[in-house]
């Protein structure tokens, strides 16, 4: 008995979220829309890709008074002086016996 209450219940629910046909619009909506959108989205697309491939702004083309570089380090300023690794504690107490 509970197996067809349960059964009941879900079809129930099933056919109460089927879209009825008074729902239903007469005639499609008309598309120009949504190809407009759809354009407008592939040329954002292209437009976002050529300023990716092609970098950031060229100097002097937008930015106001182009500045050369600030960077003078030279390599060996940068970097890194090699430090050796600490000694094993088994060879420290074999050098202070």
């Amino acid at each position: 008995m509970t197996f067809l209450l349960r059964m009941a219940f879900w079809l129930t629910v099933v056919i109460v979220c089927l879209p009825s046909p008074r729902a239903r619009p007469a005639e499609p909506p008309s598309l120009p829309n949504a190809s407009r959108s759809i354009a407008a989205l592939a040329d954002f697309g292209r437009n976002a890709y050529r300023w990716l491939t092609k970098g950031a702004e060229q100097p002097g083309k937008f930015s106001r008074d182009a500045k050369p570089s600030q960077d003078t380090l030279r390599p060996a300023d940068v970097a890194v002086p090699w430090r050796a690794p600490a000694p094993r504690k088994s060879v420290v107490a074999r050098m202070e016996r």
